[in-house]
């Protein structure tokens, strides 16, 4: 069948929605869209590397170019048509990766309301599909000022949503996308980080650290103080982000706040049947902040 030429890794995708529906395989279809999109920027570096006239970077640059032909060619790969380009320029990664980007964004953050509380009809499937396709745009294109803008546009819509009473939904959308911008930013700014100690030639290294100045944290500061003890998967987004920043001192400011509301959740039950809800929140807050606590957060 014409699906079944699309290669398994297109078939596993959509059986990760957990349905054949029409609407799986759109949501398929965009994300391969997004995945096939840095492989092809990957693949025109390795191109432009091939020609060096350095013999060490034009071999390994060769190899590379072999296997991303290989790929192209492979039935299971069937999905990197799924975006082309007749020729690959700065310009157009830009403008390609900044399309993906506002398509994704736009699905789970009004852009006809400042404060972003007007009501979506995203579901969590879109949204995973929007944080993937964001996360890969933003590693793509490699623009820190957009992670900044995202995450200022995200903490605008949580403050909408703080003032309005604005929908529930629309706040959980928004917070999907926190954990792939603060993964996009460690990204971006350890590559930055790396270029500049490559350019200092006073042998401090380290030194270059203090240079680059910290602009999630602040962001990350604000949207803490609007999440309720009651959201959990907010709660889970940002203590992934702590993760990633290897915050532990933030991590730990949130179980200080998280834990004793649970056990409180916990005690007023005491004596009566523990709700399958309930129950199901005492377990995701215990699990999730002790698989944050077995990976070291310290810097």
């Amino acid at each position: 069948s014409g699906e079944t030429t699309k290669g398994w890794f297109y078939q596993q995708v959509i059986f990760l929605f957990d349905s054949m529906s029409q609407e799986s395989h759109k949501s398929a279809f965009k994300l391969m869209q997004a995945l096939a999109f840095p492989v092809h920027v990957a693949g025109s570096v390795w191109k432009e590397r091939s020609m060096c006239i350095d013999d060490r970077i034009r071999d390994i640059a060769q190899v590379e170019v072999a296997a991303y032909e290989r790929l192209k060619s492979s039935i299971d790969a069937a999905w990197l048509k799924f975006l082309q380009f007749d020729e690959m320029t700065e310009e157009l990664v830009q403008k390609v990766g900044h399309d993906f980007l506002s398509s994704s964004v736009s699905n789970v953050i009004p852009e006809n309301n400042e404060h972003g509380t007007d009501p979506i009809t995203s579901t969590r499937q879109s949204s995973l599909v929007s944080g993937m396709t964001c996360l890969l745009s933003l590693l793509t294109i490699g623009d820190f000022d957009e992670v900044i803008n995202l995450c200022n546009k995200i903490l605008l819509t949580l403050k909408g949503g703080k003032l309005d009473n604005g929908d529930k939904k629309s706040r959980n959308a928004c917070l999907f996308l926190l954990p792939a911008c603060c993964y996009a930013y460690t990204n971006i700014m350890c590559r930055k980080w790396e270029t500049m100690k490559l350019g200092n030639t006073m042998g401090r290294h380290t030194a270059s650290a203090f240079a680059v100045k910290d602009l999630f944290s602040p962001i990350l500061d604000s949207i803490t103080e609007l999440v309720n003890l009651d959201d959990w998967a907010n709660i889970d987004a940002i203590a992934q982000c702590c993760v990633l920043l290897c915050d532990g001192r933030r991590l730990l400011r949130l179980a200080n706040n998280v834990l004793p509301h649970a056990i409180k959740t916990l005690m007023r039950n005491s004596g009566a049947a523990i709700s399958s809800h309930e129950r199901s929140v005492i377990s995701r807050v215990t699990s999730l902040f002790v698989d944050a606590c077995e990976i070291p957060t310290v810097r």
